[in-house]
C-alpha cells in the first residue's frame, strides 16, 4: 500500500501542479514497474503510456508546443488525461482495500508435490 500511495502522490504532484516538468515522469518509472510486477497491469500501462507520450513530446516538439501547434498540444493533453487515469486507478485500488500486491500465496508446484 505504501508503494501504491507513493505512486498516487507522485502522479498527483506531477499532474495537478502548476508545471509538469518532464523530469517528474522519471519519478513515476520505478513505481510503475512495481505496479506491473504486482500485476496491476492497467495502472502500469497507463503510467507507461504517459511516460512514452512525454518522451514523444519533449524535447523534440517543445518549441512546437510553445508555438501552440495542435499535435504537441494533443500529446500533452492525452498525457495529462492518462496521468489523471493513473491517479483514479490508484485511488480506486487504495479505496477498495484489496490486497496489493496481487501475487499468489500458493506454493510452487514442485514444492507441493514433495
Amino acid at each position: 500500500r505504501l508503494v501504491l500511495s507513493a505512486l498516487a502522490s507522485v502522479v498527483a504532484f506531477a499532474a495537478l501542479g502548476r508545471v509538469l516538468s518532464p523530469q517528474y515522469m522519471i519519478w513515476v518509472l520505478p513505481l510503475a514497474a512495481l505496479a506491473f510486477a504486482w500485476r496491476a497491469y492497467a495502472l502500469a500501462a497507463a503510467a507507461t503510456a504517459a511516460m512514452v507520450l512525454t518522451l514523444v513530446e519533449f524535447p523534440s516538439r517543445y518549441f512546437d508546443l510553445v508555438a501552440r501547434r495542435p499535435f504537441p498540444s494533443l500529446l500533452v493533453a492525452l498525457r495529462d488525461v492518462l496521468l489523471l487515469g493513473v491517479l483514479a486507478l490508484a485511488a480506486r485500488e487504495l479505496a477498495s482495500g484489496s490486497r496489493f500486491p496481487r501475487l499468489s500465496r500458493r506454493a510452487p508446484a514442485a514444492a507441493r508435490s514433495t
